[in-house]
């Protein structure tokens, strides 16, 4: 869905009035709610795999636009005023390449950095400055160590 939509592909009318602006909101909702008619079909089928996949592949669809939306404006944003990562974030980075198995360009474009800053923070890996940072893994949800 996200590589089909851009606003090069898809030209968009000017001035549209605020009824048909409104009005494309309410079949979005429309469509939100025929899908989760459709997964309560599901489920009362029985068929609750079924309905668990659609839900995520759904989900998986809406943080790639949500990602393709925060990509897009990161690109305007000039290199120079770009936010500075913390060391834990960078070996969260580096943590993302190897197990989505990215070379360092991909990475980089993925991250809207640098293939420089993609070969800094390998060798600062090579070290201990990523991993030196006090209990800053609890403030990364998906990182946080259960007990």
């Amino acid at each position: 869905m996200h590589d089909e939509l851009t606003e090069e592909s898809i030209p968009l009318p000017k001035n549209w009035s605020q009824s048909a602006r409104h009005s494309l909101l309410n079949v979005f909702g429309l469509v939100r709610m025929s899908m989760l008619a459709g997964r309560k079909y599901l489920l009362n089928q029985g068929l609750n795999s079924t309905a668990h996949i659609q839900r995520l592949e759904t989900e998986v669809a809406l943080l790639r636009e949500e990602l393709r939306i925060l990509g897009a404006r990161m690109k305007r944003v000039h290199t120079q005023r770009r936010p500075q990562y913390p060391p834990i974030e960078r070996m969260v980075f580096l943590e993302l390449w190897a197990m989505r198995g990215w070379n360092q360009a991909e990475t980089a474009r993925h991250f809207h950095i640098s293939d420089d800053t993609i070969r800094a923070w390998l060798r600062y890996a090579n070290g201990d400055s990523l991993l030196q940072t006090t209990n800053s893994r609890q403030s990364i949800p998906h990182m946080q160590t259960h007990k």
